[in-house]
């Protein structure tokens, strides 16, 4: 991790403020004449380049910084674990990833069983795959529900981050999940004001214990990522600048992650998420076309049922019912519909083919 200040030649650094920043982050300074703009972002790319290992690159850009620029503070971290237990590159497979009803994709899977930390609830399933030589592991919350990671989402918080990791047993389970790479560029200041912080890019800011001669506001916050995670490491790299201007578990538990789900790397002894990101689509996926969409959802859902459950009237066949709630599927047993709760049903024209290869006579 790595972290500088860049000061405007004529801007002046408080410096009870500057030594606080050096001595809690080791945070370097630099002078530099935001007035020759090239110069200044060129220097800015320059030290982000180098703290990610040559991971991110040009995070600013000309029209980012401007003669009133008086100060940009940057923060640049870079990780690359290998795995404890490695994936066998000759266990990695194609498989489908559902990022939605309507927009699936084909993408390498990794696979592998050994013993890992576990714990499912109602809501979601959590598996951590700890990483060789270090505390960090890397942790996957998969929702139950297909398409139910936002629901998920708005449920975590530290609490509930740190009692899961509390009632976490180690478990055999197989894993499978895709392998990821990710890029992303965002620019935060309408993000940051949305969450209340709105202040702090107005006239109203108070930054006067950095400079208490000039008032002083954010113009912008830059975030930029990049994660490659594969059968033999993850590697994670982030940079982020601010410019301111004047103003109950059984023997083998099987984990599919085919469908969006939240992931971070955490350090396993004090419970802090160093990343955190979702995944919801594979960057290299091979989209999946139109015709295909049933057979790959239905055959997924299926797998989930288990087979030993039968229903009286359906001829000793297992039947499926899907329940559609906006983009939600949930399968669930015919029996154990509650009819007078539908509001609607609908019957999909399917090929009789793909029926009768499914072991079904009918769908509804």
């Amino acid at each position: 991790m790595a972290n500088a200040l860049w000061l405007g030649k004529a801007f002046h650094v408080d410096t009870t403020y500057r030594n606080s920043v050096y001595h809690k982050y080791g945070s370097e300074v630099h002078q530099i004449e935001f007035k020759n703009t090239v110069l200044a972002v060129s220097k800015i790319n320059e030290w982000v380049t180098k703290n990610t290992n040559n991971r991110i690159q040009n995070i600013v850009n000309l029209p980012d910084l401007n003669a009133n620029t008086k100060l940009v503070i940057s923060n640049a971290v870079y990780f690359k674990g290998e795995w404890l237990k490695a994936f066998k590159k000759s266990a990695t497979h194609k498989n489908v990833f559902f990022t939605d009803s309507i927009n699936q994709y084909r993408t390498d899977f990794m696979n592998k069983t050994e013993k890992l930390m576990y714990f499912e609830n109602e809501a979601f399933h959590f598996v951590a795959k700890p990483y060789k030589q270090s505390n960090l592991s890397f942790g996957i919350i998969l929702p139950k529900d297909f398409f139910g990671l936002e629901a998920v989402e708005s449920q975590l918080n530290d609490k509930l981050f740190i009692e899961l990791l509390e009632d976490a047993d180690t478990t055999n389970v197989r894993l499978s999940m895709p392998k990821i790479k990710l890029k992303s560029k965002l620019k935060l200041k309408s993000v940051l004001q949305k969450l209340g912080l709105e202040t702090m890019f107005n006239q109203e800011a108070d930054f006067s214990r950095i400079n208490r001669n000039d008032s002083l506001h954010f113009s912008q916050v830059i975030h930029q990522t990049h994660l490659d995670l594969n059968e033999e490491y993850t590697e994670v790299a982030a940079a982020t600048v601010a410019i301111t201007s004047i103003r109950g578990i059984p023997k083998r538990k099987d984990i599919v992650a085919d469908h969006p789900f939240m992931f971070f790397i955490f350090d396993n002894h004090t419970r802090s998420i160093l990343f955190i990101g979702r995944f919801t689509k594979p960057q290299n996926g091979e989209r999946v076309e139109e015709d295909e969409f049933s057979t790959d959802l239905v055959q997924r859902i299926i797998n989930e049922i288990k087979p030993n459950k039968r229903t009286g009237w359906s001829y000793g066949t297992q039947p499926l019912t899907v329940i559609v709630d906006g983009k939600d599927l949930i399968a669930v047993d015919l029996n154990d519909i509650d009819f007078d709760d539908v509001e609607d049903i609908k019957s999909y024209k399917v090929e009789a083919i793909q029926l009768a290869s499914k072991g079904y006579e009918g769908l509804l």
